[in-house]
């Protein structure tokens, strides 16, 4: 699993909710650093904040979804404040997020969509 969060309280409050339902966790804290884990190692899914640093989510979403190997990869956003437009660009093809959940976080819900979208 990895994390991207720039919030390192949020960052580190999801990532030991995380752990502690078995998944291994990798945290970065901005867009420009998500790519090298998954290129290293695709992870189960992805978890990103809508508002990241260095690189959008929408650059990043468009780099994974492009990737052949990685075009099924789970991808969930965070949002703290999503409007209309950002969501509509998340729903598209190919920067398509497999669901968007709105902060503040709803653990039952984010723990859900990673279930359905990793086993389902």
């Amino acid at each position: 699993m990895l994390l991207v969060e720039d919030d390192s309280w949020l960052r580190y409050v999801v990532a030991e909710l995380l752990a502690d339902d078995g998944y291994r966790v990798r945290e970065v804290s901005t867009g420009g650093q998500a790519l090298a884990p998954v290129e290293q190692a695709t992870p189960d899914a992805v978890v990103l904040d809508l508002n990241l640093p260095e690189l959008s989510v929408l650059d990043v979403l468009h780099e994974l979804r492009t990737g052949k190997q990685r075009l099924d990869l789970p991808v969930i956003v965070l949002s703290g404040a999503l409007d209309g437009v950002a969501r509509e660009r998340l729903s598209r093809l190919t920067e398509r997020a497999d669901d968007v959940i709105e902060k503040p976080l709803d653990v039952g819900r984010l723990f859900a969509c990673l279930e359905q979208s990793i086993v389902g």
